[in-house]
């Protein structure tokens, strides 16, 4: 994938808001960059990294998964514009702290990170929205800390079910009996909670496969 294809895409990201062609295409050179596709169930980044690149997901979709736990705690599953690899970039010598694999067919554009730092240092622009690109995530992890800890079973269902569902539908191969185990509540409690959300015409369910028919009404329990 050439550097013209994909400064367009790079444009619509808030790290680049505002920013102009010319000065994306002045550090993204062939030796600054690569994009990588991976095949469905592949690792992208394993917590045995140090130094990994910033990556941004160029299309398909990734889960990221918790590395500190004998269950698989799903931490989100997103798509095209993710970002990771920000939350290393100037801790020394720390390993990636969870692990990203593909879930479907994904492209991913992987910048060196010596790279990406000279960008920040040179340009106070792009310095200006990554700042506030971290400052957005860490309310964002707040909140999803609060819901996950002192929320209640629907909310914590509710914050679990947006965070992973992409145009509408959550699709992952986790159990009941490890969703429940990620939001700390029992089978029963949980399968309580998604009766509810199906009464008020909020969700269906197929097997594991669930579609979120009212999300704005999912997020109101958030």
């Amino acid at each position: 994938m050439s550097i013209i294809t994909l400064v367009p895409r790079l444009l619509k990201h808030p790290i680049f808001k505002g920013i102009d062609e010319s000065v994306i295409s002045k550090y993204l050179c062939e030796e600054s960059f690569t994009v990588q596709t991976f095949e469905p169930s592949s690792v992208i980044i394993s917590p045995d990294e140090i130094n990994s690149p910033i990556s941004i997901v160029i299309s398909g979709t990734v889960e990221i998964l918790c590395n500190n736990s004998n269950h698989k705690v799903l931490l989100k599953t997103s798509g095209a514009g993710t970002v990771f690899g920000v939350a290393n970039l100037y801790a020394d010598n720390q390993t990636f702290p969870s692990i990203v694999s593909a879930k479907t067919e994904t492209k991913v554009l992987m910048v060196d990170k010596k790279i990406f730092k000279s960008m920040l240092v040179a340009e106070p622009e792009i310095l200006n929205n990554f700042l506030a690109f971290l400052s957005n995530k860490v309310i964002y992890l707040n909140k999803k800390i609060a819901s996950y800890t002192a929320g209640n079973n629907e909310k914590k269902l509710a914050y679990f079910l947006s965070e992973n569902q992409i145009d509408g539908i959550v699709s992952t191969e986790v159990s009941i009996s490890d969703i429940a185990v990620m939001l700390n509540m029992g089978r029963a409690s949980l399968y309580r909670a998604f009766d509810k959300f199906e009464s008020e015409n909020i969700i269906s369910r197929d097997g594991r496969t669930i579609h979120i028919t009212n999300l704005e009404k999912l997020k109101k329990y958030i």
